[in-house]
C-alpha cells in the first residue's frame, strides 16, 4: 500500500457532547446524522446551538434528507434558517443522487458548503465533484461490511481490503479533478483498520465514532514498553 504524506484532519462521528468535549483538542469537526440523533435521544437544535457557541471553530456537518428532492430542498432552507447556522462552518450532508446533486448545484453557487454522502464508486464521486460539493464521502465501513458478508471473511483494513481500492479510486477521482477545494471525507469507520486504511490512503479528512479512536492509540507493545520502563523506575 503507497502511504501519502497529506495531513488528514480528524473528525469525531458523535453527537455525545462529552465524547466531543474530550477531543476538542484533537479534532477538526464532527459529523452527525439523523439516526445519532434518535438513537442518542439528543434535542438536534439544542445540540447544534451548544456546540456552535462552545466550539466556534469546529467544523459541524448536519443532514438535510427528505423523501424526495422537494423535502430535501425544505429541510435544507430550515438548516439555513437556524440563528447557529454558519455558512462557514456548518456543512450540509446530503445523499448523492442526481435531485440531490441538482440542490448542490443551486446553492453552493451561493457559498453553502455541501458534504454528498453514501458514495461508493468513482463515478459518483466524480459527478459530486462537478455539481458544486465541498466534500465527497465515502462509508468505507459500511461498504466493507457489505463486501464482507459476500465473501464471508472480515475485509476490514488490510492489505486485501477491496474497500481500500475504492477509496483510493475515489481519491484519485478527486485530487485529478480541476477543483482542488473538494475533499474526500472517509467515513463509517468500523474498525481501527478502516482508520488506518483512510489515514494511509491519504483522505482529507476520516470521521470516527469514539470507540475506533479510543482503540486505536492501544497497542500490547506500547503498554509492555510503559510496565518495563515503570519497572526499571522502580527498581531499588
Amino acid at each position: 500500500m503507497q502511504i501519502h504524506t497529506k495531513k488528514t484532519k480528524l473528525f469525531l462521528d458523535s453527537v455525545i457532547y462529552d465524547e466531543i468535549k474530550k477531543y476538542s483538542w484533537i479534532i477538526s469537526g464532527v459529523t452527525t446524522t439523523p439516526t445519532f440523533f434518535n438513537r442518542d435521544k439528543v434535542n438536534f437544535d439544542e445540540f447544534a446551538t451548544q456546540l456552535r457557541s462552545d466550539y466556534p471553530d469546529l467544523e459541524l456537518h448536519v443532514e438535510a434528507l427528505g423523501n424526495n428532492s422537494m423535502e430535501t430542498e425544505k429541510e435544507l432552507k430550515t438548516i439555513l434558517n437556524k440563528p447557529w447556522f454558519s455558512i462557514n462552518k456548518v456543512v450540509i450532508k446530503i445523499p448523492v443522487s442526481f435531485d440531490n446533486l441538482k440542490i448542490v448545484s443551486k446553492y453552493s453557487k451561493n457559498g453553502v458548503k455541501f458534504n454528498t454522502h453514501l458514495v461508493f464508486t468513482p463515478c459518483q464521486a466524480y459527478l459530486a465533484v462537478l455539481a458544486g460539493s465541498t466534500y465527497v464521502c465515502p462509508l468505507i465501513g459500511r461498504y466493507a461490511d457489505n463486501v464482507s458478508k459476500f465473501f464471508g471473511r472480515n475485509l476490514h483494513g488490510g492489505e486485501d481490503d477491496i474497500t481500500n481500492k475504492v477509496l483510493v479510486d475515489i481519491l484519485n477521482v478527486v485530487d485529478n479533478g480541476q477543483d482542488k477545494r473538494v475533499g474526500v471525507m472517509a467515513s463509517s469507520i468500523r474498525t481501527v483498520g478502516d482508520f488506518c486504511n483512510a489515514v494511509m490512503a491519504g483522505s482529507d479528512i476520516v470521521t470516527v465514532p469514539t470507540n475506533v479512536l479510543e482503540d486505536s492509540i492501544k497497542n500490547e507493545y506500547t503498554d509492555q514498553g510503559i510496565l518495563t520502563l515503570l519497572e526499571s523506575v522502580n527498581v531499588k
